[in-house]
């Protein structure tokens, strides 16, 4: 049976975050100027802030530098992301699941390349919105070529 009560790691993680997104992201996710636009801009300063917290490689192995991080834990503290802006936590949240897919295609030299903090963890996928509501998404760090 899977236990989800949260251990006091967790918990402090939790807190960490919700302190964090309470003080800054929220006051400018509510900002009015930031709202008006049809095509509000995704706050890249914030999702910087947070990659270097860690959370860009929470389910990477700690090996990999990444927090080693459960699906529990992770689900916590996406959720308190979620609370300040959805739209960081979206992008945090398909990085937890698309780091460690990567990290486990990946052989021990393209791992040095493109998951280290100085590549994919530190320079995040580009999304734009369109009018339509459509998501596209952009890698601009990776190309198929790149992974051979």
């Amino acid at each position: 049976m899977y236990d989800l009560h949260l251990t006091p790691e967790q918990i402090e993680f939790r807190d960490a975050i919700r302190d964090f997104i309470n003080s800054e992201v929220k006051p400018a996710a509510i900002d009015p100027r930031r709202l008006e636009p049809f095509e509000k801009p995704l706050m890249t300063g914030f999702l910087d802030q947070l990659a270097q917290m860690g959370l860009r490689g929470l389910g990477l192995p700690e090996a990999a530098g990444g927090a080693g991080a459960d699906l529990l834990t992770g689900c916590v503290l996406l959720e308190e992301i979620a609370v300040g802006d959805v739209d960081l936590a979206m992008v945090l949240g398909e990085t937890a699941l698309l780091a460690p897919a990567l990290h486990d295609a990946m052989n021990d030299g393209q791992r040095q390349r493109w998951l280290s903090k100085s590549s994919i963890m530190a320079k995040p996928p580009r999304f734009r919105y369109s009018r339509k509501l459509r998501i596209s998404l952009s890698v601009s760090c990776i190309s198929p070529t790149s992974l051979k």
